[in-house]
């Protein structure tokens, strides 16, 4: 498992690029295109299962019990 510490820089944008997009970009059918909305409603179920994927794709998530180091 990776931690914080161990990525790249462009690896750490993902994660935050991610979370930025899970909160405030959204779909408009209207112009069909993404939009940037600071009042886009968001479930935290939503936030966490892209915060899941990202960590996932990139070896954070742990694959054993273990202490916290």
């Amino acid at each position: 498992m990776q931690r914080p510490k161990d990525l790249s820089r462009d690896e750490l944008e993902q994660i935050v690029d991610q979370l930025q997009q899970a909160l405030y970009l959204k779909y408009d059918e209207e112009t069909d295109a993404f939009l940037w909305d600071p009042q886009k409603e968001w479930r935290g179920t939503d936030v966490s299962e892209a915060m899941s994927n990202v960590l996932s794709e990139l070896s954070m998530v742990p694959e054993e019990l273990k202490p916290f180091q």
